[in-house]
């Protein structure tokens, strides 16, 4: 490795950094920008579950969907048209909603908790998603946001996120283990849950 030259390492990052678009990677894409172009004519946004085990990919997907998107599209400085967002275990819908606002480049959780900011988080969340012009929310490991989690505390949860979806006007994919399947028994995302896909070791 010590003899490569610059060339070659940027050759191997970007090669690192490919996937392969087979049928089934290109379906869930699809399925991603149908969300997209939909949301202007749907009054309850369309969302989507995308499910696998451990290591087969799923983030690696997700990201190169948003380069992907920020490639191909212009945009400006100030818009992010796919918001990737990741949950941290044992974190509740509050930490989620701050984490939200952190990948925007907003505020931090830290400047919330020192200083004491008291704000709706969700109403503050919907507001920033509208400005940023965020046209999908992608939310990984929602697994870590349901596990454990009571039906009375899983419902919250699950109003939370719809309220965010209709009032920000953008679908949301959730994307996790397997098990993350159980946000899809709280009633108002049984119906929201228009689309599933299940994913595979990509090899």
């Amino acid at each position: 490795m010590n003899n490569l030259t610059e060339p070659q390492i940027q050759q191997l990052r970007d090669f690192s950094d490919c996937i392969v678009v087979h049928p089934k990677i290109k379906t869930i894409f699809n399925d991603f920008d149908e969300l997209r172009f939909n949301r202007k004519f749907q009054s309850d946004q369309q969302c989507m579950l995308l499910i696998g085990d451990t290591g087969v990919g799923k983030s690696h997907l997700i990201n190169h969907y948003k380069k992907r998107v920020l490639a191909t599209q212009n945009y400006s400085r100030s818009t992010i048209p796919v918001l990737v967002s990741r949950i941290s275990r044992g974190k509740g819908l509050e930490a989620t909603l701050i984490q939200m606002l952190a990948d925007l480049e907003l505020f931090g959780s830290s400047q919330i908790k020192k200083r004491g900011y008291k704000t709706d988080l969700t109403k503050k969340l919907v507001e920033s998603l509208i400005k940023a012009q965020v046209e999908l929310l992608i939310i990984n490991e929602f697994q870590e946001l349901i596990e454990f989690k009571s039906v009375q505390e899983r419902q919250l949860i699950a109003n939370g996120l719809k309220f965010i979806s209709e009032g920000a006007k953008v679908p949301i994919v959730l994307v996790g283990m397997p098990w993350a399947e159980r946000i899809a028994e709280e009633p108002q995302w049984a119906s929201r849950l228009i689309r599933k896909e299940g994913l595979n070791t990509l090899a």
